[in-house]
């Protein structure tokens, strides 16, 4: 019984803090953990993003995913996204140990901007929405104009 309720414990540690992202401090963290999903093409990164108001890169990710008529349609719509930013990330050499000086840019209640450099000239943008209860949700991905 007791080996049982230790595997039942584990397994929760392991969700809440590998798989439930819960164990993800600050916005900086979460920025990280979600560019680090989207370029590894995991699906598990669908949820960390509100795909109702989603840009990416200067497109409305959440444009298309509101005119898509059934939720079978934006579940392969999001699955079909992840797998092409992966993709588009490893055929332009993407590294994410490239990606450096990650930190706060614009805090704003409900809203946070962070910011990283890319080989030194390039800034990537990731705004992070704070919903009730806490719940975030990255929002907006692009560079610095």
């Amino acid at each position: 019984m007791k080996a049982k309720f230790n595997n039942i414990f584990i397994l929760f540690l392991t969700f809440v803090f590998i798989g439930g992202c819960v164990g993800v401090k600050n916005d900086i963290d979460f920025a990280r953990y979600c560019l680090r999903g989207l370029a590894k093409g995991k699906s598990s990164t669908a949820r960390l993003i509100d795909w109702t108001s989603f840009v990416a890169m200067g497109v409305n990710v959440g444009g298309t995913v509101n005119k898509l008529a059934t939720t079978r349609e934006k579940e392969e719509y999001v699955k079909k996204f992840i797998k092409s930013f992966a993709f588009s990330f490893r055929q332009t050499e993407g590294k994410l140990n490239k990606f450096t000086n990650w930190r706060i840019f614009i805090a704003n209640k409900g809203r946070t901007v962070v910011a990283a450099n890319y080989l030194n000239d390039k800034v990537l943008l990731l705004t992070i929405a704070t919903y009730p209860g806490g719940k975030r949700k990255l929002v907006r991905m692009g560079w610095k104009e």
